[in-house]
């Protein structure tokens, strides 16, 4: 990170890294690692894919179960032959109680 702030990988890294933790200011901070990575302009990519999915298990673990199907949907249409983003849209379905 001292090399190259800008790096997207190491930034959604640390988003993980953060999104590891039990405390929720932490989570809530890992969500702002992952926003920079996607946000364009400053120089983030908006189809970051690391940083797609932990935006949206930022929203699972808070319960924001619309958001995240929301962002996983968005996977599924970037990146159609990434099979884990349509179990996890049914493992959030169900969450939410969605059973169709």
């Amino acid at each position: 990170m001292e090399i190259s702030p800008g790096n997207l990988n190491a930034l959604a890294l640390k988003g993980w890294i953060y999104l590891s933790a039990q405390k929720e200011d932490l989570q809530q901070k890992a969500l702002g690692y992952f926003e920079a990575v996607l946000n364009e302009e400053e120089g983030g990519n908006h189809k970051h894919l690391s940083a797609l999915l932990g935006q949206a298990k930022v929203f699972e673990k808070q319960k924001k179960y619309d958001e995240c199907i929301e962002i996983i949907s968005e996977i599924t249409v970037c990146f159609p032959n990434f099979v884990q983003a349509v179990i996890e849209k049914a493992k959030i379905h169900i969450y939410n109680g969605e059973w169709d």
